[in-house]
This record gives C-alpha cells, sequence and structure tokens, in this order.
C-alpha cells in the first residue's frame, strides 16, 4: 500500500510561528511525497532522503532500530511512535520504500518541507498498513508529538500543514499541555482529544494563483531560526510580533472574503516586515540577489516575499493581472530563473 503526503509553502506568519500564540497561513503544494509498505522477508527502509541502499532494521520489545548508521533519527522515531500508537510490541517483514516529488529535478532543498512530510507520511502509512484509521487532525498531532524529541523550536506548522493538506491557519500552543497529557493517557488517546490553545484549522477559500519560484540559492532553516532566536529580547522583536499577528489575520480575511487587494497587501507588509527583523538580527532573510529579484518581480506587476525561513529555496508571487504574470514569467525564464509547478 502506499500513501501520498505534500509538501508545504508558508505564506504569511514565517519566524513569529515558532511563539506559541501566534499564526501563520501554510499551503499544502501539489508535490507529494510517497510512502509505500509491502509485505518482505526481512524489514528494510529505502530513501533517496538517506542517500543509501535498503538499511535493515529490528523492530521488537517497543523499538525501532536500525541496523547502519544514519543522519535521520527522526525517520526511526516515527516508526517508534506509529507502534505506540498502534500498541504493537514489533514490526515484522516490511519494506518501507520513500520517494518524493519535494525536490525533483533539483536533488536539494526547494523550502517544500521534506523532513516534515517524511515524518507524517511514515506515520499515516504504518499505521493504515495495520489497518487503524486516523484522522488528518490526530495525524497532525501524532506528527507534532513525534518531531517534539528533536525539535524542540520547531513551529510544527510543516507538519500540521502536510497532514491537514489544502490551506492551513495555523497557532503553535503550549509543548508542556500536550507533554503533561502523554504522561496522563495513550498517545492514541492523546491525539483524540483537544489541545488547549492549538489551532489546525483547513480553511475553504481558493487561494489566488501565484508563481513559486527557486531562487538557485541555498538556506539552512535552521541556521536562519537560531540566527533570530538571539535577538528575542531584542526592544523591537515584540513589535515585530505583534504586526505579526496582526498581518496574518489581515491576510485570512482578505481570503475569506475573496478581497484580492487585501491579500495582496498582507503580503507586500509581511514581506516588509521580515525585512524589518533583518534590521536588527544576523539572519539574511533576503539576500542581496534575492532582494534584487524581488524588486524585479514587483517592478513587473509582482507582490512578492521569501517563503519559510527565507535566504534562499523559493520565492512566492502574486499578480494583479494575468498578463502581468505571463510578463514575470518569461522575463524570469530568460534569467534563468525555474517556475516550480505546485
Amino acid at each position: 500500500m502506499t500513501v501520498k503526503i505534500p509538501g508545504k509553502l508558508y505564506l504569511l506568519g514565517e519566524y513569529a510561528i515558532v511563539h506559541p500564540n501566534h499564526q501563520a497561513l501554510i499551503y499544502a503544494v501539489n508535490r507529494f511525497l510517497h510512502v509505500t509498505i509491502e509485505p518482505a522477508d526481512t524489514n528494510r527502509f529505502t530513501s533517496a532522503f538517506l542517500k543509501e541502499e535498503a538499511i535493515p532494521f529490528r523492530a521488537e520489545r517497543d523499538m525501532v532500530r536500525f541496523d547502519t548508521p544514519h543522519d535521520a533519527r527522526f525517520i526511526e522515531h516515527a516508526l517508534n511512535i506509529a507502534m505506540e500508537y498502534l500498541n504493537i510490541e514489533s514490526i515484522s517483514n516490511i519494506s518501507i520504500q520513500v520517494s518524493s516529488e519535494l525536490d525533483q529535478g533539483y536533488q536539494r532543498k526547494l523550502g517544500f518541507g521534506s523532513s516534515g512530510a517524511i515524518t507524517v507520511a511514515i506515520l499515516k502509512a504504518v499505521i493504515e498498513y495495520y489497518n487503524k484509521s486516523i484522522t488528518d487532525e490526530q495525524l497532525a498531532k501524532l506528527a507534532i508529538i513525534t518531531q517534539m524529541q528533536f525539535f524542540p523550536h520547531s513551529s510544527y506548522g510543516d507538519v500540521v500543514c502536510s497532514a491537514l493538506g489544502g490551506l492551513v491557519h495555523y497557532s503553535k500552543g503550549s509543548l508542556e499541555t500536550v507533554k503533561s497529557l502523554m504522561h496522563q493517557y495513550p498517545l492514541a488517546t492523546v491525539v483524540s482529544m483537544p489541545w488547549q490553545d492549538w489551532l489546525m484549522n483547513r480553511l475553504s477559500v481558493t487561494l489566488p494563483p501565484m508563481l513559486v519560484i527557486n531562487t538557485n540559492q541555498r538556506a539552512s532553516s535552521e541556521d536562519l531560526v537560531r540566527q533570530v532566536n538571539q535577538v528575542q529580547d531584542h526592544p523591537n522583536f515584540q513589535r515585530f510580533l505583534h504586526q505579526s499577528k496582526e498581518i496574518v489575520h489581515l491576510g485570512k480575511e482578505a481570503l475569506m472574503e475573496g478581497n484580492l487587494q487585501a491579500w495582496y497587501q498582507s503580503i507586500d507588509k509581511y514581506r516588509e516586515l521580515l525585512v524589518y527583523l533583518q534590521s536588527f538580527s544576523s539572519a539574511s532573510i533576503e539576500t542581496t540577489d534575492i532582494e534584487l529579484l524581488i524588486h524585479q518581480l514587483n517592478t513587473l506587476g509582482g507582490h512578492t516575499k521569501t517563503s519559510g525561513a527565507g535566504g534562499g529555496d523559493s520565492l512566492i508571487s502574486f499578480f494583479n493581472t494575468k498578463d502581468d504574470e505571463l510578463k514575470a514569467g518569461e522575463w524570469l525564464r530568460q534569467h534563468g530563473y525555474d517556475i516550480l509547478d505546485i
């Protein structure tokens, strides 16, 4: 059996979303990560994500262990969490194969959230392989629990978006609340309960067309988030958080009302806010090349910003008219930039 899970793009709310009670709008892209599970003579895991051939693993006494060194312990942990959710002590004779469209043709990160998607996909695939059902919201919560150990400062917005699909309005709540529930109840119960202060809503709105542009620059989201976290006590940071909440609210209401001009305004305002954040931190959210590219796209009629942590990966750009979008697309192709199919 095979499951497919979408990648994600942050539209609004970057950096603020790692802080509880702040919000983001995140979009599930039309590119997917696939996990296939089949019966096999031995347990093995295969994925280009780890750049290795099949890796044997053992799963007994409530614990999965890969038999060779690897650099993705969270995958191993996802299998352990799935076993705990299923309340089984072992996994026997299965082949787990992972393939991805999230970096298709580039073999590098584009900002679509590969690590989050693979966490969600493995959980969903193992649970469904053992014929147990799980709702999208329960899957999102289980993915958050899976990532808490290795990414304690994450927003977890990527896994929530990949689990729910569509356009997601999200706010991170208290991890301590989740940990408290985990100490009191089995996992299957924890993910079925309400989580106070957490917001995970799939919006029933249509996102206007956008271009997603590969900047041809690599970025480390982890490094950029760490650099921003170093200025949390800066007097301007609270202003950043306050304005972020206001702009995300503006953007959400604009989409709910079908007010495209207000939506474009929210994109422009959040781009300005990220530039403001960069001004008092060491994070290069907009490199010189990215700044020039955004300026050119906006000159052609776009409303453009970085997506996610920035520094590279992808830009998103919305246009007032189809003619402006076509002209921008032609300019991008002429100057060696790829427009990503999402």
